[in-house]
């Protein structure tokens, strides 16, 4: 028996006047359950860096293109709720801290480039602040 390729997955257009319909003109069932609110989420973000010296536009932005692009993949633009988004961020988390640590060690096996080591102490505090985020997010998990 001869498996057919999945080749063309429908996801809504991003051409305004097709909303409610794929690009190969399928129109897609409407959406259950909550939907994403990005107002919400860019206020949170800026709000809880107020007072820091961080701006949170590139990361609201960059976040942003990361769900559409979720929602476009998988279909939902919000998650499930029955997910423990407490352990995915975890293990976003941990994934962050092995690039980290991958990236300090080849700088300390002399692998990159010496016009790079500046980046090192970027990516030691970005480790410290994601060791931080993942030790919050961490005593969400514990009940």
């Amino acid at each position: 028996m001869t498996v057919p390729l999945i080749w063309h997955v429908c996801c809504e257009s991003e051409n305004p006047r097709k909303a409610g319909y794929c690009d190969c003109g399928k129109e897609l069932p409407p959406e259950t359950g909550p939907r994403r609110d990005p107002q919400f989420e860019c206020e949170i973000t800026r709000y809880l860096l107020s007072g820091i010296n961080v701006d949170p536009e590139p990361l609201n932005v960059f976040a942003g293109r990361r769900a559409d692009i979720a929602k476009r993949d998988y279909g939902r633009d919000f998650p499930d709720l029955s997910r423990d988004l407490a352990k995915e961020a975890c293990e976003e988390l941990a994934d962050a801290r092995n690039y980290a640590v991958w990236w300090l060690d080849a700088f300390n096996r002399g692998l990159l480039p010496d016009s790079e080591h500046w980046k090192a102490e970027h990516v030691q505090a970005g480790l410290k602040h994601a060791a931080l985020a993942f030790n919050e997010f961490h005593q969400a998990m514990t009940p």
